[in-house]
């Protein structure tokens, strides 16, 4: 797919933000992600959160 969009004119460029737009609905229809994937994220974005706050907190105390 071509990346130069330099000299496009407006409704070249709507198009081809369309298109793109089509493509990343399709494919967001077509992933599914693994329940016990998102729970490991979610999990390690709390832990990592937990850590965060832990660390700011004894910043503070010096």
């Amino acid at each position: 797919m071509e990346n130069n969009y330099g000299d496009a004119s407006h409704d070249e460029a709507t198009q081809a933000l369309g298109a793109l737009a089509t493509d990343s609905q399709r494919l967001a229809q077509r992933v599914q992600v693994p329940w016990a994937l998102m729970a490991a994220f979610g999990i390690t974005t709390w832990l990592a959160g937990a850590a965060c706050r832990s660390a700011v907190e004894n910043l503070r105390r010096g």
